[in-house]
């Protein structure tokens, strides 16, 4: 049974996986991508029309299993999901081709030998 205690700490986990979910998605694409504006912009873009299109579409999926079925069959359904979706990125992170392609895409020294991204550190930090 469902009590407001429980919807209320379910409402605090659900709003600190979103926080935790967009602070790092949004982090981690730098590293993907490199830093130049046009592919970061693409991504950016494409994962947030992902995130709107999955919010409405995954609570009208959830609603509908649990009126048809039963009211726990979307949580075995997101369980199911879950379970899957990580043992995709256990495969995938353990992947010697992607590891190769995630070291080729990462932006090299300049020919100085200098990081660009510690000279622009060090650029906005002497102000």
């Amino acid at each position: 049974m469902l009590s407001i205690p429980l919807v209320a700490a379910l409402a605090f986990l659900l709003a600190l996986d979103g926080l935790l979910f967009d602070t790092a998605a949004t982090a981690y694409l730098p590293d993907l991508l490199g830093r130049d504006p046009a592919p970061l912009e693409r991504a950016h873009a494409r994962l947030r029309g992902a995130q709107t299109a999955a919010a409405p579409s995954g609570a009208f999926l959830g609603g509908w299993l649990a009126t048809t079925y039963d009211l726990r069959t979307p949580l075995y359904a997101a369980a199911g999901l879950l379970l899957a979706m990580t043992a995709v990125t256990a495969t995938m992170t353990s992947n010697r081709r992607v590891e190769a392609a995630l070291r080729s895409a990462r932006p090299q020294a300049d020919p100085a030998g200098q990081d660009p991204a510690k000279e622009i550190a060090v650029h906005t930090t002497s102000r």
